[in-house]
């Protein structure tokens, strides 16, 4: 019996210590607008100059402190943005959501991205590949900003530290240079091919 109570703690203890891990990831509070509305980081049409409606998602993508844009995940689901009230236009309300792998109290680096689906579950990839072949499709993202990440219940306002951005085509030179990427892409596969197939094998020994 003496035993037993003594090892009560020390499993008391890896309960708890499990449960630190399990709940240690940090959160923030999807949305460009503040609890409060004081912080309001509204996003429009560049071409029309309209706050965006529900006809547009966004989007999070993260990672740890320091991440490049291309090593960013998407995190949860898009969200709709605010359509049915002119007031609350350009404007989107999401949940409190996770940031896996960045601890709360860390800091990850973050982007929004938004888009408007053709069709239903439509991924921020898919969109942007459509917006390179039509240039009426408009989509667009943040620069890339950092968050010091909050426990769950917290809400740390993604608001305050959003950038201002706006939709858009995407620029021609952007697509021209793209093209001229996968030209030369192309180009290099091909010689290699080439070089390996004018390579002839050494002859074998003569006995």
């Amino acid at each position: 019996m003496k035993k037993l109570f003594s090892i009560l703690p020390v499993l008391a203890g890896c309960v708890l210590s499990a449960q630190g891990s399990a709940q240690g990831q940090g959160y923030i509070l999807f949305s460009n607008t503040t609890q409060d509305s004081l912080t309001e980081i509204r996003i429009s049409d560049d071409t029309t100059s309209d706050y965006l409606g529900d006809t547009f998602v966004a989007q999070l993508f993260a990672n740890v402190q320091g991440s490049i844009e291309s090593a960013l995940v998407a995190i949860d689901s898009p969200v709709a943005f605010i359509g049915s009230d002119p007031m609350f236009a350009g404007l989107f309300l999401g949940n409190e959501i996770q940031i896996a792998g960045v601890a709360a109290g860390s800091i990850a680096t973050m982007q929004l991205r938004v888009w408007a689906p053709a069709v239903l579950n439509e991924s921020w990839d898919t969109a942007y590949a459509a917006a390179l072949l039509n240039n009426t499709l408009r989509v667009g993202k943040s620069t890339l900003f950092n968050v010091t990440l909050g426990t769950q219940g917290s809400n740390v306002e993604m608001a305050l530290y959003l950038p201002i951005f706006t939709v858009n085509t995407i620029p021609e030179d952007e697509v021209v240079a793209l093209g001229i990427l996968g030209l030369g892409l192309a180009l290099i596969r091909r010689n290699v091919s080439k070089r390996k197939s004018i390579q002839a094998p050494y002859p074998a020994s003569l006995n």
